[in-house]
């Protein structure tokens, strides 16, 4: 079963220099309809002007983790700890509850976008922690890349949580299958380009296909397989969760 959130229908929040679209419910956008998935609380996709600075009060442990999609970002925490990131870095903040941490555009003419991910933490009282993965992520065409796991495997952020995420990309007209482990529920997102989505697991005939643009999201329950078919040369992000 899949059920789709459609980019326009997400929360639009505009902040002096910051615009966020959420797919969950966050600061002033409330929907009790959407309030999180499994352990996935925050979905959030900005653009922040040049020279912004946005700072950040987590409210509780929390597992944060920065996809830049655009621009150049400076990241300060609570510690003072100062990290630059460019297009295609990635990194995961794990917070105590109420520890800040602050966002910047480093840049002074160019946007900066960014995906922001907020992860339930297994357990509370974890300490503060950084993580970031060593330069621009490589994802190979048609094909999905893990990027952080429960146990911190070879090139992939550590997620203090029993859940996966892929970074992906298809080109037009090609096809990513993806088995999805008995137990678990997943959640697509779609970071640019266009996709169709399907379920089964069938070598004969193309299943029937849910249409997905750039900010659509699919909640995916029940489901063993998944084939995804890119309409446009499109990203993706990709969660499975317990």
């Amino acid at each position: 079963m899949i059920e789709i959130r459609r980019s326009a229908d997400r929360g639009h929040l505009v902040e002096s220099g910051l615009e966020s679209w959420h797919t969950f419910s966050f600061g002033n956008y409330h929907d009790p309809e959407h309030m999180m998935f499994r352990q996935l609380r925050v979905l959030c996709e900005a653009t922040l002007a040049p020279g912004t600075r946005h700072r950040n009060s987590a409210q509780h442990d929390m597992e944060i983790l920065t996809y830049v999609l655009g621009g150049e970002l400076q990241h300060r925490d609570g510690s003072g700890r100062l990290q630059h990131l460019g297009r295609g870095e990635m990194q995961r903040l794990s917070t105590a509850a109420g520890s800040q941490h602050q966002i910047i555009n480093a840049s002074d003419h160019e946007p900066l976008k960014l995906f922001q991910i907020w992860i339930y933490p297994e357990v509370q009282g974890l300490p503060p922690g950084y993580q970031r993965l060593g330069g621009p992520v490589e994802i190979p065409e048609n094909s999905l890349r893990l990027v952080a796991t429960r146990n911190g495997q070879s090139e992939t952020l550590t997620v203090h949580q029993d859940t996966r995420m892929w970074l992906g990309k298809i080109c037009k007209g090609k096809e990513i299958r993806h088995a999805i482990d008995p137990g678990r529920q997943a959640w697509l997102q779609v970071l640019r380009g266009a996709i169709a989505i399907g379920t089964g697991a069938s070598d004969t005939a193309r299943p029937s296909a849910a249409e997905l643009e750039a900010g659509d999201g699919v909640a995916i329950r029940f489901e063993s397989h998944l084939r995804l078919y890119g309409f446009e040369n499109a990203e993706i992000m990709l969660f499975e969760l317990v």
